[in-house]
């Protein structure tokens, strides 16, 4: 047999390879001999990636550093933004039906459409270690406003659902243990994602959680680029985090805090039956995670 001419010099596959990532050859053994359609816009079968109110978002967040010079909730507005382009409100509203009709427990507390507010009084009387003196203590020393946003009342089911999920996303710190620290933000996330994914069906979960997808998944690969010092302690918090979310009884916004508020926080856990996070001692891992 007459031997192959070779046509690039192994140094020359060298520089290629360094300046487009792969021969040839290889892209097209990569890409298969099916071609995508091509069209007169950006067009694909995901409606995320057909979003570019979406794809800002999300690229944002997993690519950008955490600097000082902003805040670090400042991409927050654009993520809300994003997936509102991405909502189908009308399927959403008949997967919540079909989750309504298959799950009594969730039947009754769309019902029941309890929303959470705390006795000030009551909080500040409770005593050291349990859920309402940590709520109490919280609004105290953070002075931050727990129920900031989604304040007029919800008008139908779907509307409740969101407005419980945010609501609930400060108590949600306090409870899990999972504090207000870079790696605490990570942990409730990943709670949020298990315990929804754990609670509901596949598709609800996407339906309801895209929020939680979203800053679960851009804060991994935002450290794996950005802070790979803080790949340890971000693995750590995410794994402790979906193991809290599939072992919850329930998504913790569903939580009807009122019965746990003179309870210390590992019972109020143990009840709830998930093991609770580390609290304030992952602050020192912050410098390594922003900045």
């Amino acid at each position: 047999m007459t031997e192959q001419v070779q046509l690039m010099s192994d140094e020359a596959k060298r520089v290629y390879v360094r300046a487009h990532g792969m021969l040839p050859q290889e892209e097209a053994y990569m890409r298969g001999d099916q071609q995508p359609v091509a069209g007169s816009v950006l067009t694909s079968t995901s409606v995320f990636r057909n979003s570019p109110l979406f794809c800002h978002a999300l690229l944002n967040m997993c690519l950008r550093r955490a600097g000082d010079d902003v805040a670090l909730t400042y991409d927050i507005p654009d993520m809300v933004k994003g997936i509102a382009n991405v909502q189908d409100w009308a399927a959403n509203t008949r997967l919540l039906q079909i989750e309504r009709e298959k799950n009594p427990e969730f039947a009754a507390w769309l019902d029941a459409r309890k929303m959470l507010t705390f006795d000030r009084e009551h909080i500040a009387s409770c005593a050291p270690g349990t859920l309402g003196h940590a709520v109490n203590e919280f609004i105290e020393e953070s002075g931050l406003e727990m129920f900031f946003m989604r304040t007029d009342p919800p008008a139908n089911d779907l509307e409740y659902v969101h407005k419980m999920m945010v609501n609930a996303h400060d108590i949600s710190h306090i409870v899990s243990g999972f504090g207000v620290n870079m790696a605490g933000e990570h942990g409730i996330n990943s709670m949020t994602v298990a315990s929804l994914h754990t609670y509901f069906s596949p598709e609800f979960a996407l339906a309801i959680g895209k929020a939680a997808n979203m800053t679960c998944s851009t804060f991994l690969v935002n450290k794996l680029y950005n802070y790979p010092q803080g790949v340890p302690i971000t693995i750590e918090a995410m794994t402790l985090g979906f193991a809290a979310g599939q072992a919850v009884k329930m998504p913790l916004f569903m939580v009807n805090y009122d019965p746990y508020l003179d309870m210390q926080l590992d019972d109020v856990a143990a009840d709830l039956g998930f093991t609770r996070g580390p609290g304030k001692a992952w602050d020192q891992y912050d410098p390594l995670l922003r900045g």
